[in-house]
């Protein structure tokens, strides 16, 4: 009966995955599909999501997040912006806020501000 452990002990490559003897490490430029589970004891490192429709991409100083084709988020060293509604269940704390909507902003379910001919609402916290 064969073992059915396959033993490397240096590095294996298979097509775009390399799988690393020494020190554990999986790389692949192509897509890995898991079917079961995955148990991870150090880091992962991707840069990429992507299920076909939706994605998140991080960058070195950004994070873009993608649902359905359209973007929702994209986050960054000089800010966040939020596309479509954003919902908070707990506190949301800034030093300024700008809100870019026809709607109004809406603070405990009363209207805070509408937006007239402005085109932006800003608040300054304090």
């Amino acid at each position: 009966m064969a073992n059915q452990n396959f033993v490397v002990h240096n590095g294996l490559t298979v097509g775009p995955t390399t799988i690393w003897a020494g020190n554990g490490d999986i790389i692949s430029s192509g897509n890995i599909t898991v079917a079961g589970n995955i148990s991870i004891t150090g880091g992962i490192s991707v840069n990429q999501i992507n299920d076909g429709t939706s994605q998140v991409l991080v960058g070195p100083s950004a994070v873009n997040v993608t649902v359905a084709g359209t973007q929702v988020g994209y986050f960054s060293t000089t800010g966040e912006q939020i596309t479509g509604n954003l919902i908070a269940s707990k506190n949301i704390t800034a030093s300024t806020m700008t809100v870019n909507t026809t709607a109004g902003l809406t603070i405990n379910g009363a209207v805070a501000a509408t937006l007239a001919d402005a085109t932006a609402i800003t608040i300054a916290l304090s």
